[in-house]
């Protein structure tokens, strides 16, 4: 049934299935009484069941008919219905599919995990699945193409240049060099294949989402700020009157605001003269800004990042067995070929679990970081070749995302592996003060140095740029440290209760 933009649609679902994910109701129950409609159950963003939330509007005659219905709102959250309610009339077996190349699972794990347990003659490429061998073609096809664009610079008239290229593939071996090095200690906790998925994810999916959303609520603040603007008498600036381009203002959460305003003066200047009147309102914009609008949206993004992936790595051995059992064959004429395939040793290790699922979550924030330092050199940066290798190298020395990872990464070990309740903002808290943090002083030492510098002149103007740029130089590989620091003796302590 197709889903309309708003609306309230009826629950269909029986009444004695209790649990979508079917805790209490057996699958062959489940499959038989199960209602073909999709997309109409468990939205989590708008959802609304009397008998759980509200019982006590069933008593009321009129309400009566909305307390069988479910509540949509353009359409937000259609996909995750569906996929639960596939999950109630399909068997899980089938459900072990790559659902981009829809290649089933089975066709190259068993692969990997010969190769895991030193049974395999395969190479690596073959130990890769369809996705990410595409991958691979794709991006080396891309990167030719961009090779062939900056030959092009001086007939077309555009600014990316051969040794712009070699700053772009300079990123891409930064991340990978560091992929590589986290990796190679642990080659038998998870495969290329995973680390190139969860690499993909955060560099495509992650930073997309938060771009979006970072957007939408960094416009809500503007639109805030503009109104406080008005109210404290804030219409005209001087031009050229600040110095906005030290170090942290390359490397803090500022993604949107250079936008210019039609008039006269850009958006930052308007907010450099409100920082001035007023340095404790304008700190606290700083911290809403990094730990809310940069730190809190990352964060979650790359979270759902990790979720969002489903790797043979890390399924259980029934979960294995039964998916192969129930994959299709190629010349079956699509019925499910029974296979007798085992993975005896599948169940591994916590230990080795554990180390899977920090390195799955890191791999995400590597993918993510890519991205972002593509978006910070050749978007927000400008284009000569000093600049390009300045913002890279101070970046690639502040890995600010794989440790914020690496700490979200310990609590949901703690949650998958050592049973522990642990909630959502369980999960992100650690990763979300130390990535604000890290933003928030970056911000507000350049914040400082400006308000300092924008009465004075010549000289001393100068100097308090440099103070700022060593001090958030500084700051910055501190608060790296500590974080890092923290986050080997998280995992210390937990390898020892594993």
């Amino acid at each position: 049934q197709a889903q309309g933009l708003c609306g309230c649609y009826r629950n269909d679902f029986p009444e004695g299935i209790k649990s979508i994910e079917g805790d209490d109701v057996p699958f062959a129950e489940r499959s038989s009484n199960a209602s073909p409609m999709l997309a109409v159950e468990y939205c989590y963003v708008a959802n609304f069941k009397c008998a759980e939330h509200a019982p006590w509007l069933k008593k009321v005659e009129s309400l009566k008919p909305f307390c069988i219905r479910q509540l949509q709102v353009c359409g937000t959250c259609a996909l995750a219905q569906e996929g639960r309610e596939l999950e109630t009339i399909l068997h899980p077996g089938y459900h072990r599919i790559d659902y981009i190349s829809m290649q089933p699972m089975m066709d190259y794990y068993p692969a990997i995990y010969e190769h895991r347990y030193g049974k395999s003659n395969y190479s690596w490429w073959g130990r890769l699945s369809q996705f990410s061998k595409e991958l691979i073609r794709t991006s080396i096809v891309v990167l030719l193409c961009l090779f062939g664009w900056s030959l092009l610079a001086d007939r077309i008239n555009h600014d990316f240049r051969p040794w712009n290229y070699v700053v772009c593939i300079a990123t891409f071996v930064q991340t990978t060099t560091l992929m590589t090095l986290i990796h190679w200690r642990s080659t038998n906790d998870i495969s290329v294949d995973a680390l190139l998925k969860y690499a993909a994810c955060g560099f495509c999916l992650c930073t997309t989402m938060a771009i979006f959303f970072e957007l939408l609520i960094g416009l809500t603040i503007r639109v805030v700020m503009s109104i406080m603007f008005e109210l404290s008498g804030v219409t005209t600036v001087q031009s050229n009157s600040y110095s906005m381009g030290g170090f942290s203002s390359n490397f803090g959460a500022d993604i949107f605001w250079s936008l210019q305003e039609s008039s006269g003066g850009s958006y930052k200047d308007y907010l450099q003269v409100y920082g001035n009147d007023h340095p404790i309102m304008y700190t606290f914009y700083l911290a809403f800004k990094s730990y809310v609008l940069a730190a809190m949206v990352e964060e979650l993004c790359k979270y759902y990042g990790f979720k969002m992936v489903e790797h043979p790595d890390f399924l259980t051995k029934t979960e294995l067995e039964e998916a192969a059992r129930y994959t299709y064959a190629e010349d079956s004429d699509n019925l499910p070929q029974k296979q007798s395939v085992s993975f005896p040793r599948q169940d591994r290790g916590l230990r080795s679990k554990g180390t899977a699922i920090t390195m799955a979550m890191v791999a995400v924030s590597l993918g993510f970081t890519c991205c972002e330092n593509l978006v910070y050199i050749f978007v927000y940066g400008d284009m000569t070749l000093g600049n390009q290798i300045y913002i890279l190298v101070l970046r690639s020395l502040l890995p600010v995302h794989p440790i914020a990872a690496a700490l979200q990464s310990v609590k949901v070990c703690e949650r998958e592996l050592e049973g522990k309740k642990i909630g959502l903002s369980d999960v992100i808290l650690p990763g979300l003060i130390f990535h604000g943090s890290y933003d928030f002083l970056l911000l507000w030492i350049d914040f400082l140095s400006n308000r300092n510098g924008s009465y004075t002149a010549g000289e001393d103007a100068e100097g308090a740029v440099k103070w700022s740029d060593f001090t958030a130089l500084g700051f910055g590989f501190v608060t790296i440290a500590v974080g890092f620091i923290y986050f080997v003796r998280l995992r210390r302590r937990q390898l020892v209760r594993l």
